[in-house]
């Protein structure tokens, strides 16, 4: 896991999505590597964007892309709950897929 910077993680999810990500204020933003130091997934989180979520306890994974690697999703995910206890958040809010493909 590696801090990066809003702009990279940007990027790598138009890159891998084929679509600009929504511009939102962020928080923080980090990626995965492999073992050769590729980029592999990233993970942007802020403020919930809905009111009642938006309690001052909480964030909000905005957006979680990976290059398609088993199991960086959830490394992401695991990573952005440490650090949401880190900031004193109590709350991470991430939303989840049925289809299991972050791509």
């Amino acid at each position: 896991m590696v801090p990066i910077k809003l702009h990279t993680a940007r990027a790598f999810i138009a890159w891998t999505r084929h679509a600009p990500p929504p511009q939102r204020e962020a928080t923080f933003a980090i990626g995965v590597n492999a073992a050769d130091g590729v980029l592999i997934g990233v993970a942007i989180a802020g403020r919930p964007m809905t009111p009642e979520l938006d309690d001052g306890h909480s964030i909000e994974l905005i957006q979680l892309a990976t290059d398609g690697t088993p199991d960086a999703a959830p490394a992401l995910v695991g990573a952005a709950w440490r650090i949401t206890l880190v900031l004193g958040y109590r709350r991470l809010i991430a939303p989840t897929r049925g289809t299991g493909s972050e791509r």
